[in-house]
């Protein structure tokens, strides 16, 4: 049985210490905070967010902190004296942070009556033996508690968290599965076979299109219960991230202590440890500084943790890869499409200056720099005709792509060439278009049949930039029914069968804009994959 967490016996000690530092704290860090949302910076770092949304989890790359519970704004006499990190949990998802670090223990807790004192899960900075932790450590139950309510917040809707659980439980694997479950249970994205890594061909798009938010990870599987909720890994490594510390690591193009493999199909991470503990018992091995964050985005590295995060830390700017500073700015009004520039940074500009157009096959990754010209809406056709179909006009999606880019307009002599990024149809949301946001796979776990509002029949935006002619496809093993609505959720037209067999297809021209489509079947409570593509525009996620 869930057991009550409500903390009404504090020790007097304990709350009146806490309770003036963190009130005086709180004030001032969320003052902070604030400026830093403002800031292009944190801009910068929620659209890369967004451009690599279909991408495979392998390519994604997401702001990570170490040890994220073991906070100084936790800190009181008797625990979090030794703090990796200086803003809460919530804080810390507040700068843009979204794969975090709990070390959870089964310790003795003092919180509550005497009577009701036992052993409980903490979330405690210590040795595989406990050493180190703290009757008065924050409970399991806590930091849950923040991650829950900062995805409960509707700017959040889109917004999907790897949390990593280093587990030292020793028995008590049941009331942590029951926590998992009562704090963020409809927002998990389960294992399918127990005992497995975290699937590396699945994107964030994906999980967000199974109505979840939360990745959950440990090292290996150690217990049964706990892996039908935790993954044990990534891909085929299943025990733990594949991790070193920033002293292993070595500058682009090197990118060691892991091969190019490996940064291809797993989540590799990188961390530091600026304790006294880890000092006194390990090896902290070498701080994470801001020359090296950059060399790590060149490298693709997908999580690169942090200690002591703060708002405008170096090595936040560091993680930018992709926009100048202070860009995308909308000079003068109309600047919708984007160029790279000869530094290999992005820039938003009119889109109709005439430039060359990066293409991209997305078979092999590789990049061209057409020998032609032309303005932002001629891309797709000059990749297509230059490389025999084989190329798409593209936008790179990580640090690494971005420096195969750069390579190839060195090779071709280009300062500045056209991407396939743009915000010509909402201005702000920049959306990446190419080939990979043209299909959108989903889930259906009990369908609502031929019903366009309910939940259980996913719905996705898809976004065209001009007057297009659109074929959209819903394909599956189940008999499907496919909804177009307008951006507000009116219904322009639906269809069960124009496909083939059972598959519905939609063929029209569209105005640019936003739409959203409703991936429905024909009958209710099917279980099963769906596919859905299209000839033109770009998928996404509702706001």
């Amino acid at each position: 049985m869930l057991r009550r967490y409500l903390h009404k016996g504090r020790l007097v000690a304990r709350f009146s210490c806490a309770l003036l530092m963190i009130s005086a704290m709180s004030t001032a860090l969320a003052g902070e905070i604030e400026d830093f949302q403002n800031h292009w910076i944190y801009r910068a770092l929620m659209l890369q967010g967004k451009l690599d949304l279909q991408a495979p989890l392998a390519d994604a790359t997401f702001v990570t902190t170490h040890n994220s519970y073991n906070a100084a704004q936790y800190s009181n006499a008797g625990s979090y004296w030794d703090p990796n990190q200086e803003y809460s949990i919530t804080n810390q998802l507040r700068m843009g942070v979204r794969c975090m670090e709990f070390d959870v223990h089964e310790y003795f807790s003092t919180d509550g009556w005497p009577w009701e004192w036992s052993t409980e899960l903490l979330l405690c900075h210590g040795t595989s033996d406990h050493v180190g932790c703290s009757t008065f450590d924050r409970h399991f139950s806590e930091g849950l508690a923040e991650l829950r309510d900062f995805l409960n917040r509707s700017e959040n809707a889109n917004e999907v968290v790897i949390l990593y659980i280093e587990e030292h439980i020793d028995d008590e694997f049941g009331e942590a599965v029951d926590l998992l479950r009562a704090y963020l249970g409809n927002k998990i994205f389960r294992p399918v076979n127990g005992c497995e890594g975290i699937p590396m061909d699945i994107s964030k798009a994906d999980v967000l299109a199974a109505g979840k938010q939360v990745l959950l990870m440990t090292d290996g599987c150690r217990n049964g219960t706990l892996n039908q909720w935790v993954f044990g890994g990534v891909g085929h490594h299943v025990s733990g991230f594949p991790s070193g510390n920033p002293k292993d690591f070595r500058p682009y193009p090197d990118c060691g202590k892991f091969g190019r493999g490996d940064y291809e199909s797993l989540l590799v991470r990188f961390f530091e440890d600026r304790t006294r503990l880890t000092d006194v018992f390990g090896d902290p091995g070498e701080p994470l500084k801001s020359s090296k964050m950059r060399e790590m985005m060149r490298c693709g590295v997908n999580l690169a943790g942090m200690d002591k995060l703060t708002p405008f830390d170096g090595r936040l700017e560091n993680q930018v890869w992709s926009w100048n500073v202070n860009e995308p700015n909308d000079y003068g009004s109309g600047e919708d499409c984007a160029e790279h520039l000869s530094n290999g940074r992005m820039n938003d500009v009119d889109c109709g200056r005439t430039y060359r157009f990066a293409c991209k096959d997305p078979d092999t990754g590789e990049w061209y720099v057409t020998s032609g010209s032309g303005v932002w809406s001629q891309g797709e056709d000059m990749c297509s005709a230059e490389t025999g179909g084989y190329y798409v006009f593209a936008v790179p999606i990580s640090g690494y792509e971005n420096e195969l880019l750069k390579e190839a307009k060195i090779d071709e002599g280009v300062n500045n060439v056209w991407l396939n990024y743009s915000d010509g149809a909402v201005e702000g949301e920049w959306l990446p278009y190419s080939l990979g946001n043209r299909e959108y796979r989903g889930l259906w776990h009990g369908s609502a049949g031929r019903n366009m509002t309910s939940a259980a029949n996913p719905r996705v935006q898809f976004t065209v930039t001009g007057t297009t002619e659109v074929q959209f496809d819903l394909t599956s093993p189940v008999d499907t029914y496919l909804y177009l609505l307008d951006g507000d959720g009116n219904l322009i037209t639906q269809d069960d069968d124009g496909g083939s067999g059972y598959n519905s297809r939609l063929r029209l021209s569209l105005q640019a804009g936003r739409y959203q489509l409703v991936a429905a079947t024909y009958s209710g409570s099917q279980v099963g994959s769906f596919l859905l593509t299209a000839n033109a525009g770009t998928f996404g996620t509702l706001p």
